[in-house]
């Protein structure tokens, strides 16, 4: 007799062959392992950060120390539920993950998802303020600063 299934497993001959989503996740993560110097990411928002919610990777519009926002977001996530989620940054050998909790502020189709974190561990809050720090001096390089007004 086979086992009981479990719950959100699906037999074998009923599993999906990798779709277009998948592909998509694999190509994202291999844009994070960059060389230095290469402008692979450099007119990413954020230089090529990503976040990881519930196995799904997303580009943020916003990321600060200690908040992000997504958008578009197409998420199950409703406002004021908490959360796990995962910072990568792009690094030389292979993306550096920083695990967070935090909660969900907002989340509607104009603005997509809002979400604040608690700090991470103090190594990992240094390397993300050091990358947010690098792309805020690469931003003010190639003039692309948007608080910067233009005349």
């Amino acid at each position: 007799m086979s086992e009981p299934q479990k719950k959100g497993e699906t037999p074998e001959e009923e599993k999906a062959e990798p779709g277009v989503a998948e592909e998509q996740q694999k190509a994202l993560i291999e844009r994070l392992t960059i060389v230095k110097g290469d402008s692979r990411n450099a007119g990413l928002p954020f230089g090529g950060a990503l976040i990881k919610i519930d196995n799904t990777y997303y580009e943020p519009s916003l990321l600060r120390i200690s908040s992000f926002a997504i958008n578009p977001y197409e998420g199950q996530l409703i406002a004021g539920q908490m959360l796990q989620c995962s910072i990568l940054l792009p690094d030389e050998k292979e993306p550096f993950e920083i695990s967070v909790a935090g909660a969900v502020k907002t989340v509607d189709e104009s603005f997509g998802l809002r979400a604040i974190f608690s700090s991470p561990q103090l190594y990992s809050q240094q390397r993300l303020a050091q990358h947010l720090i690098e792309q805020r001096k690469a931003a003010e390089a190639a003039n692309l600063d948007p608080k910067k007004k233009k005349r």
